[in-house]
């Protein structure tokens, strides 16, 4: 961590900036880097930024403003090899409105880091480009006054403290979203903390009856760990209902939270720790599937980003490092500050990418807030129905630093927002049906079209699958808030993770990316049905960890399978959260094959990187046997490694054309890689193991035609025999 002292710009991030003063664009300034080709466009400056050994770690820890936003944007196993970094850059010139570069004065500027010999677990060489963007902007564009942010060391004392007082205050008068009730339903929490409001220093547990609606609250979101040291039991519970029990004597993170309820004028607060007994498995069910509500309805979130629980929510920052960081115009050599460079990635950066945030239960926390403080590692944070703003910000983040993560941190907003409530007569899907098919998910299409509430929920499933959680039977538990809302506002059946409606069978082509988690592990699946750690069917995303990608709804020509019923069994009082065994029946065409990894090392032995065969056998129009074998493209749930390198499976077809991401090839035929479960007492029945695509010759070979019959594939998919199956 670099040094307490002023703001600055080491030598290197200088240079870089007066480029646009001394060299024309479209030459490459510098070393050149060895791992890739940097294209040299006639409007950007490239070139090397820190190439020597040491020079990019050694300008972070002087306290440079540039290079410890890079470093401080990288993972931590990439920051232990920061010493062997070396930089290049990409700078541009825009018009004010972000277009095409015409050397006017507003700037862009990229890295991209390679790494020559790095350290393990680091693979040796390898290339990475910095997830955001520094914007470098005219002042008056970002800042009404110009003036120096009034900082202090610690995160909530003084102007700081003052600064989160005028954005609460500013809310409760004119904000009409952050102060409507946005409850649906009777989820109250059953206990809250009482602050004591004489002496602020001891608290006391209070029950609330069931239903009743309780007074006032705070909510607190925050990382378990070791120093959560004291929690809700049925050995204490008497205890702390009986006597006020001194703060003190709670962790740290607690005792800064109740400091900053007591603060807001509330007197309870709702710590999940101690609100929830931790060693009552009913108690636990019948509060952890409310938790949306408990969030919902409460009056404040606060938000404590560390890791380590004795840490606390307020910390001891960089102030020189909070943003923007002023400078000169790049053009000019007056040395007067008349700009400010920013970086547009520094929400995620201080957010989104710490430890609180990798927690599963936090979206829905994030999310159903109507309001959160967050206390981030450098600058506090706050969060509504209607502003994201900071202390570098007070007055909301300016648009030019709106990157993608940003704009999609509160899209869930109108799948809670009553005002969107569709009839309870008929469902969302099926009433617009005709509609969406005809628009589909076009370029121009509106956020008001009626797929935004599934878009919405597919892009939630992929951040939320992209957290952890300490206990994967929770996996539907942790985000159940969130599906009631979408529940409200569809009027459809929840199937563990998926919704009952026309587009059912498209939206079970999710897949696993690179078959691992979000950490980079191998991804994994849980328990089969019939075991007691069971927790999903197979078709859902919440049977595996991995990182899952889910473009929903998207475009595709036909159907060419039909859910025939679906079962989903539920432990009582569950409500969404949990599910005890669930099945689908379906009509459509099995083909079976083998299924075979095809790359391999330079020993000769299965290396799997994606690539697969499949070797099946198909009857031509003369019911002549013929072997075919193909590389289509396949997406595994998890690894076949290192347990076998070829299996045999069954390819179940479910659409034609699958459009899965706009400016990409449609499939010709896409559908669900199955493995046969045979079973004594349940028969034969079916489990996902993957996804597959085909191209028109390769789906022409599972069904026995050449591909010069030049035959349409809708011909194709009508011919392919049908039976039924159960899926689970």
């Amino acid at each position: 961590m670099p040094p307490q002292q002023d703001t600055m710009l080491c030598n290197a991030c200088i240079d870089l900036l007066s480029v646009v003063k001394t060299h024309p664009p479209g030459n490459w300034t510098g070393t050149k880097p060895a791992l890739f080709e940097h294209p040299e466009g006639p409007n950007e400056w490239a070139g090397s930024h820190h190439v020597g050994a040491g020079d990019f770690y050694d300008a972070v820890r002087q306290g440079c403003y540039i290079c410890w936003t890079i470093y401080r944007d990288c993972s931590t196993e990439l920051r232990e090899q920061a010493h062997t970094f070396r930089t290049f850059y990409q700078l541009r010139a825009l018009d004010a409105d972000g277009s095409a570069p015409h050397l006017e004065d507003h700037y862009e500027l990229e890295f991209t880091t390679e790494i020559l010999n790095g350290d393990a677990p680091i693979a040796k060489q390898q290339v990475f480009d910095c997830s955001g963007v520094f914007k470098i902007l005219p002042k008056n564009e970002v800042s009404a006054s110009g003036e120096p942010l009034a900082l202090t060391p610690n995160t909530f004392s003084g102007k700081c403290k003052d600064q989160v007082r005028q954005w609460l205050d500013n809310c409760r008068a004119t904000h009409v979203r952050c102060n409507q009730d946005w409850r649906t339903g009777a989820g109250s929490p059953a206990r809250l903390l009482h602050i004591n409001p004489t002496t602020r220093d001891t608290f006391r547990l209070e029950k609330f009856a069931n239903r009743s609606r309780p007074p006032r609250y705070v909510t607190l979101s925050h990382c378990w760990g070791a120093g959560t040291a004291v929690t809700l039991t049925t050995a204490n519970q008497q205890h702390l209902s009986a006597e006020w029990s001194p703060i003190n004597s709670l962790p740290k993170r607690f005792q800064d939270a109740m400091q900053i309820t007591s603060w807001m004028g509330v007197e309870y607060i709702w710590i999940d720790a101690l609100c929830i007994i931790q060693d009552s498995r009913d108690d636990w069910l019948a509060e952890s599937t409310k938790m949306g509500d408990i969030y919902t309805n409460s009056f404040c979130n606060i938000a404590a980003t560390s890791a380590d629980p004795q840490k606390g929510c307020f910390t001891e920052r960089l102030v020189y490092m909070v943003e923007p960081y002023p400078l000169s115009d790049p053009q000019l050599h007056d040395r007067e500050k008349t700009y400010v460079i920013g970086y547009d990635d520094f929400w995620s950066n201080s957010l989104t990418d710490t430890a609180l945030h990798t927690r599963g239960w936090v979206l829905q926390e994030r999310l159903l807030s109507p309001r959160t403080i967050h206390f981030g590692q450098e600058q506090i944070f706050w969060e509504c129905r209607c502003e994201m703003a900071c202390e570098a910000y007070p007055d909301g983040i300016p648009e030019q630093f709106h990157n993608r993560k940003m704009h999609a941190w509160r899209q869930a907003d109108k799948i809670l927002d009553p005002a969107y409530k569709r009839p309870s007569d008929v469902s969302l899907i099926s009433k617009y049906l005709p509609r969406l098919i005809s628009t589909w998910l076009t370029p121009g299409s509106k956020t008001d079209e009626p797929y935004w509430v599934y878009e919405v929920w597919s892009r939630i499933v992929e951040a939320y699958m992209e957290c952890k959680l300490s206990y994967g039977e929770d996996k539907l538990v942790a985000i159940s808030g969130i599906a009631q809302k979408v529940t409200e506002a569809t009027n459809e059946r929840y199937l563990a993770g998926l919704w009952d409606n026309a587009l059912l069978q498209q939206s079970l082509l999710w897949h696993v990316l690179g078959r691992r988690q979000a950490d980079g592990t191998p991804s994994v699946r849980s328990a089969s049905a019939g075991d007691e750690n069971y927790r999903a069917p197979s078709w859902s995303w919440a049977s595996l960890e991995a990182k899952v990608i889910w473009n929903w709804p998207a475009k595709c020509d036909k159907v060419v399978m039909d859910i025939l019923s679906t079962n989903v069994e539920q432990p009582k009082g569950s409500r969404l959260a949990k599910v005890s065994s669930a099945q689908m029946k379906i009509r459509g065409s099995l083909f079976e094959a083998c299924l075979q990894i095809a790359s391999r090392d330079m020993d000769g032995n299965p290396e799997e990187d994606g690539l697969y065969t499949l070797v099946l056998d198909s009857q031509d129009n003369s019911n002549n046997l013929q072997q075919y074998s193909m590389e289509p493209t396949i997406y595994l749930d998890t690894p076949m490694m290192p347990e076998s390198d070829s299996m045999g499976v069954f390819l179940l077809p479910i659409c034609t054309q699958w459009q899965e991401r706009s400016g990409v090839e449609a499939t010709t035929l896409a559908g669900l890689l199955l493995r046969k479960v045979v079973s004594l007492t349940a028969g034969t029945r079916y489990e996902r193991i993957g996804i597959f695509g085909l191209d028109y010759s390769q789906t022409c070979a599972i069904c026995g035609i050449r591909p010069d019959e030049a035959r349409s594939i809708e011909s194709i998919s009508e011919g392919m025999r049908r039976e039924d199956i159960l899926l689970i």
